[in-house]
């Protein structure tokens, strides 16, 4: 049972990340992004230590964390657009590599759902590997270990979804603010 929810839970990364071992440019885009979703947690976690003391709501935790990780995405495209202008990956062959399709958008998408499925869902896996399982009181029939897996895989699959459309937006658009 665990290691079908695991497959269920890290397949597609395991799957998609051994499909990026031919093309280094994909994983330069999976590293940078990773780090600029990394760079964004601990902005907001700097954020969340700096207001903790003078309020207690939920809800501008959620809203602030949102604007940095979406503020972040934007920075990241910013960048790549940056050093897709002034970038060429070329090998002896002759073969460019292209930095402006579907698959670098994916693949960046790939890079943060890859760093959020890490640090949110990493700890809960690994004690749901125990001997004990446990099981929520709102669904008694399915664990919580079946509960995170499934969650993993949607975020992964949100932010692979995200990226290409946000990459659209400012490419159609032209992100006329920072991006000229």
């Amino acid at each position: 049972m665990e290691s079908g929810s695991i497959i269920l839970a890290f397949g597609p990364t395991v799957a998609a990340g051994l499909l990026l071992i031919d093309a280094p440019h994909l994983i330069i885009i999976v590293v940078s992004s990773i780090f600029c979703f990394l760079s964004s947690q601990l902005l907001a976690a700097l954020i969340w230590l700096a207001f903790m003391p003078l309020t207690n709501s939920r809800v501008f935790y959620v809203t602030m964390y949102v604007f940095v990780l979406e503020g972040f995405r934007y920075g990241f495209f910013v960048l790549y657009k940056l050093s897709e202008d002034n970038f060429v990956v070329k090998i002896p062959h002759g073969t460019v590599y292209p930095l402006r399709d579907l698959s670098s958008s994916i693949v960046a998408g790939y890079g943060f759902g890859l760093a959020r499925v890490y640090t949110f869902h990493r700890m809960i896996l690994r004690h749901s590997l125990d001997k004990a399982t446990l099981y929520p009181s709102q669904c008694e029939r399915v664990s919580s270990f079946n509960l995170i897996a499934c969650s993993a895989l949607c975020t992964q699959v949100v932010h692979a979804i995200l990226m290409p459309i946000a990459f659209d937006g400012c490419y159609v658009h032209d992100a006329d603010l920072f991006c000229k």
